[in-house]
């Protein structure tokens, strides 16, 4: 081949490689990034009879039911302390009477519960489904503490949790 066909060939073969590369590197630019895909605080997970159940198996979000500021966040603190997974916290629904402490969910009789139960002395089970993640526990203005209890249960009839979601 002769030199300056050579050199030709290798030109045009820079040029459309230059134009491929602005034109992938034009299309990254102006793309939009990814957007975050949100993952759910907990997922339900079966756990069998038999099995023992641990409170970081169990998400609890707390509600506020008084004026003082700042209660469920110290509420839900203190739970992650005893091992219990962190859910949310909010403002309990207006008009919800809670004196002390009462924990809210759909099924009153899970050893989720009763392990829950150990760490908040007093707290009455009310039967009743909340828009949060977990096991939810509502907290009024004669609450106290949450002291130390167990860190696990034993499950003696299969059940189903709602445990941190793995990221």
């Amino acid at each position: 081949m002769i030199s300056g066909a050579r050199t030709l060939v290798i030109m045009v073969a820079l040029v459309v490689i230059a134009i491929a590369g602005a034109a992938w590197g034009w299309a990254a630019l102006t793309s939009p990034f990814p957007q975050r895909v949100a993952t759910p605080l907990c997922t339900n997970t079966r756990v069998d009879a038999g099995d023992h159940l641990y409170a970081s198996q169990i998400t609890v979000s707390v509600l506020n039911a008084s004026q003082r500021v700042g209660l469920a966040s110290r509420t839900l603190a203190a739970l992650s302390l005893d091992g219990f997974a962190i859910g949310n916290t909010a403002d309990a629904p207006k008009h919800t009477d809670v004196s002390r402490v009462q924990i809210w969910t759909s099924d009153p009789t899970s050893p989720a519960v009763t392990l829950l139960k150990d760490h908040l002395p007093g707290a009455k089970v009310v039967e009743r489904s909340e828009n949060e993640p977990g096991i939810v526990v509502v907290v009024g203005s004669h609450f106290r503490k949450v002291v130390a209890g167990p860190r696990t249960i034993a499950v003696t009839t299969a059940t189903t949790v709602c445990s941190p979601a793995l990221s």
